[in-house]
């Protein structure tokens, strides 16, 4: 299925029929010192997960595909590429579903979801490779893109490109535009910083003004999704008080977002 697939320059393929998963094998293969720019593609896996260890159902016909990035920013930074993918992935759905005549909401959710009209589409995990507190090695940046399919029992909605029209869209296809894009934004990253990652992903963002609940390790803060900071932690007006949330799960009012997307 990947015969024909025109990659841009500094960027490669490894593609398998099944796999337990592609961010372990891009792992596996960055260790071994595999280059920036190799992409792991799978048809299925049988371990595929998103965020916290939540599986991730990875049946064929849908995009599951990992790259290993090996960025020059310190290991503080390298959060950032979450963001970079994010932007790169839902401006690609912007371009498939356009060419196949539909035009729905596409945005992003912190952090790290792509959203069709408010139900989830697109995840992204961000794993490093190896490294030290302080200098980075590699980073893992896993998508999975729900072409055909999505499951229907999930804590948020789901849905896929196909139920959006684009029903004969191919995984090269998408996977050609995803990495066209990553191309442009990752040089952008690298060359401009990350205020201008920063803005382009607010362009994007779900629920933005809009209360919001962030489930913490020890907490759960709400109030309103005010922005991001500097360095892409959300942050959240809590009656007066700014609270800055560098990682949990967030909630938001679709009771009233509903009548936003």
């Amino acid at each position: 299925m990947t015969n024909d697939l025109q990659l841009p320059d500094g960027f490669s393929l490894v593609a398998y029929d099944h796999i337990d998963s592609t961010n372990e094998e891009a792992k596996r293969l960055a260790l071994d010192h595999a280059p920036h720019g190799t992409i792991v593609l799978a048809r299925s896996q049988e371990a595929g997960r998103g965020r916290r260890g939540r599986e991730w159902v990875s049946k064929p016909g849908n995009l599951f595909c990992s790259f290993i990035v090996r960025p020059d920013c310190p290991l503080s930074e390298a959060a950032q590429l979450s963001f970079v993918m994010a932007i790169s992935v839902a401006n690609a759905l912007v371009k498939t579903l356009s060419e196949n005549g539909a035009k729905p909401i596409i945005q992003c959710k912190w952090p790290n979801d792509i959203l069709i009209d408010g139900k989830k589409v697109a995840g992204i995990l961000l794993e490093t490779a190896s490294g030290s507190q302080s200098n980075l090695e590699g980073v893992i940046a896993g998508i999975g893109i729900n072409l055909q399919h999505f499951p229907a029992q999930t804590e948020f909605p789901a849905t896929s490109l196909s139920d959006h029209g684009a029903v004969n869209v191919t995984v090269p296809a998408v996977l050609e535009i995803v990495c066209d894009l990553f191309a442009k934004w990752y040089v952008i990253w690298q060359t401009e910083g990350f205020q201008t990652i920063r803005s382009a992903w607010l362009d994007k963002a779900y629920g933005l003004g809009s209360p919001v609940s962030a489930r913490l390790a020890s907490e759960t803060i709400s109030g309103l999704f005010e922005t991001l900071d500097p360095q892409g932690a959300m942050i959240v007006d809590d009656n007066g008080s700014r609270r800055h949330i560098a990682a949990g799960d967030v909630y938001f009012d679709e009771t009233i977002l509903q009548h936003v997307v």
